[in-house]
């Protein structure tokens, strides 16, 4: 709710957003008819507006979803991908591809790998060894046995979970170093960008 400055009035400041085309006439209908209505020019300044505290009568009603067209432009680029999947998953089953290929470029253009940092977890099962190994980063890839990295694209920490030495001597010295390095994943190679193991 809000009260106007000049006359003290107090009404219902709202923003609504329709996923089909609508008239203004049935918008009108769908709130009694005698409601104003006006075409929304910009997203996040009307969502901005609906929420002023200068005139705000109360605290501001929401429901719904906001449309993704309100966000601004480059909000994903500051989440991991498993913050994006935990936190947006039906956008990230749109985008997925798009913001893989994008974290693998920056990650490239940005490439100057540090001494990787080697954690070793050793202990009997059942003691919470690989619990605590995706413990140390949200950003975490489990490497498979065998020579490919499918699924890498970039992650910050690379787990060898269940180690038996099924990795061939000279593959770990090359992954554990300091050195750029490529890795293969079906059909292609990525850069090895790991900064723990």
């Amino acid at each position: 709710m809000e009260m106007c400055p000049t006359t003290g009035r107090i009404h219902y400041q709202g923003f609504i957003y329709f996923t089909n085309p609508r008239s203004f006439d049935q918008v009108r209908r769908e709130f009694g008819g005698l409601t104003h209505v006006e075409v929304c020019r910009d997203i996040a300044a009307a969502i901005k507006y609906c929420k002023k505290e200068e005139t705000r009568v109360g605290t501001p009603v929401e429901a719904g979803t906001v449309p993704e067209c309100a966000r601004e432009p480059n909000w994903w680029q500051s989440l991991s991908i498993a913050q994006l999947w935990e936190e947006e998953p039906t956008w990230m089953l749109k985008h997925h591809g798009a913001v893989t290929a994008y974290n693998k470029q920056l990650k490239k253009v940005t490439f100057a790998r540090p001494k990787p940092e080697v954690i070793v977890l050793w202990g009997p099962p059942g003691t919470g060894k690989s619990h605590t190994a995706r413990a140390v980063s949200d950003d975490y890839y489990v490497k498979p046995a065998g020579p490919w990295w499918d699924g890498y694209f970039g992650q910050e920490l690379v787990i060898f979970d269940d180690f038996y030495g099924s990795e061939k001597f000279c593959d770990m010295l090359r992954w554990l170093s300091e050195n750029p390095i490529k890795v293969p994943i079906k059909g292609s190679m990525t850069d090895l960008l790991a900064t723990k193991l």
